[in-house]
């Protein structure tokens, strides 16, 4: 029985300040986190494939995120000119895998072994032919037995010159490497071309992934960890994801009740220490089948006692929002009694004292409501009077409180203009630039019109936009490579290092930040255009 304190409604992540789950517990390849250090080994990962280096291996312990790995890179390559296969279940041994991986690709091939090869090889040639690349990808490549691992092997053989027809990655677990040291398969151990091993996320890179998984679930209140909290959450996890998710799942729980935004190392204690009672609990289940039943309850219970110990030493206190615009507070206080037309729900706030006056019961809903007169937004106002979007103000205003920046976005794309955010300052005198701030974060809005703008970048796109992309990082000495027009990892290395120097993220991708700082003192643009 699972007893996780998985948050039970992704509506109620409202409370806080979220629109759906941070820290899932599947593989979640849509908000991809990519460190400095990961990001470098999926560009090398990504080169390799493109330039058709044949084997590759990626070895990293249980919970560092393979299986969500292996999905990103789907995501990314998936594009016109490469066809996946993606094998999960390595359970299956010779004829079955290679049945497993021809059906993946969409083959129906009858026959044994040799059957199987053949068709394979028929549709990597027509893949070639094509100008199409072709990877197969096994997750948990260590159950592959010594037989399987031989015919992979024999897979990586495809080739016509100098290229080879399929690409092959094996993601494993490293005890991997005492069945590829085996003699009897040496031959495959000197065809692997990159071999990359994943290592724990430092105490930096955990909180920088705390942090982008709370920004990708919204994070309109804020949420943020004390330093001891990171360094707490560092050494109970051991820099493993899956084992952060679940710590700060329970974490949000208690959060969820308080209504509160800032997490303490105590919080990640008690969050720990409840995963590790109920796991326990599911062992002693697993050990005491015929009292399945009884060992449901109990871990229910734990479950419950666990709630009850967070939320006693949580407290629970005032839930309010402070959004800085431009020197101008303005201050929300956020209860649970319903709202309409900024006036509060009388019947509903009668019932949840009722709740409250019922010995022994504690209501989530048991902060009074305030009504606060908000001053107007004179900053904002300026702000878009510069642009000539003062119409907007209202929705604008809306968007900018809750920092919605896609809704802002969205509003002000309408009217031909891009949002830029960053969290530095624009030194920017001719254009009005927007300080916001929240709880110890800082932004800096501007609008610009885009000189050169992507509505689909990936792995493998080719346009006159990413050939002029190629000029420019060449002109700022940062490719030096052909100008193919294709966005290939060699571009995305360019585009990375062009961001570092910027001081932005390095994620390889030529979003509007990044592209306006390529672009803004480029007069020549108009004739690489």
């Amino acid at each position: 029985m699972d007893t996780s304190l998985a948050l039970p409604n992704e509506g109620m992540f409202d409370r806080i300040g979220l629109t759906e789950s941070p820290f899932p517990v599947t593989p979640d390849a849509r908000h991809y986190f990519c460190s400095q250090r990961l990001e470098s080994h999926v560009l090398e990962l990504m080169h390799c494939i493109h330039i058709r280096k044949g084997f590759l291996l990626f070895t990293a312990d249980v919970g560092l995120g393979k299986s969500t790995l292996s999905r990103y890179l789907i995501n990314n390559l998936e594009v016109h000119n490469t066809d996946v296969s993606l094998i999960l279940n390595t359970f299956l041994q010779g004829v079955e895998l290679l049945k497993a991986i021809n059906e993946d690709f969409g083959l129906k091939v009858e026959g044994g072994v040799k059957e199987q090869l053949d068709g394979l090889n028929d549709f990597l040639l027509e893949q070639y032919s094509q100008e199409r690349n072709c990877l197969i990808i096994i997750d948990d490549a260590q159950n592959l037995s010594t037989e399987s691992l031989e015919m992979i092997r024999l897979i990586s053989n495809f080739e016509v010159s100098t290229h080879k027809l399929v690409q092959i990655l094996l993601i494993a677990q490293p005890e991997i490497m005492l069945t590829i040291n085996l003699p009897q398969i040496r031959q495959l151990k000197s065809r692997i071309a990159l071999h990359i091993e994943l290592a724990p996320f430092t105490e930096k890179e955990v909180q920088d992934y705390v942090y982008f998984r709370l920004n990708c679930a919204g994070n309109y209140e804020n949420i943020e960890l004390t330093k001891k909290a990171v360094k707490c959450l560092h050494k109970l996890s051991n820099g493993y994801p899956r084992r952060i998710n679940l710590i700060m799942d329970r974490v949000l729980y208690a959060l969820l009740i308080d209504a509160s935004h800032r997490v303490n190392d105590k919080l990640i204690v008690l969050a720990n220490n409840d995963i590790e009672q109920t796991q326990r609990m599911i062992h002693l289940d697993k050990g005491v089948r015929q009292n399945r039943k009884l060992n449901a309850y109990a871990a229910s219970f734990i479950a419950v006692i666990g709630l009850s110990i967070l939320f006693w030493h949580y407290g629970s206190k005032d839930w309010i929002k402070n959004v800085i615009l431009n020197n101008v507070m303005v201050t929300e206080s956020y209860a649970s009694a319903p709202l309409t037309n900024n006036k509060v729900d009388e019947d509903s706030t009668n019932n949840t004292t009722k709740l409250n006056e019922l010995p022994g019961l504690v209501s989530i809903e048991s902060q009074p409501v305030k009504k606060i007169e908000q001053p107007k937004n004179t900053e904002l106002l300026t702000f878009l009077d510069h642009y000539g979007l003062e119409g907007s103000l209202t929705e604008i205003d809306l968007a900018l409180q809750e920092q919605d920046w896609h809704l802002m976005e969205k509003l002000i794309t309408q009217q031909g203009w891009s949002l830029l955010v960053n969290d530095k300052p624009f030194i920017e005198p001719p254009r009005k630039v927007l300080r916001v701030a929240g709880h110890n974060q800082k932004y800096w809005l501007m609008l610009w019109k885009p000189k050169l703008s992507f509505e689909k970048y990936y792995f493998g796109l080719k346009s006159k936009q990413v050939a002029v992309l190629q000029r420019l990082l060449k002109k700022e000495g940062f490719f030096n490579k052909i100008e193919d027009g294709i966005v290939g990892s060699q571009t995305m290395f360019a585009v990375a290092k062009f961001q570092r120097f910027i001081d932005v993220e390095p994620t390889g991708k030529a979003d509007s930040l990044t592209l306006y700082f390529l672009t803004k003192d480029n007069s020549a643009l108009a004739m690489l255009l």
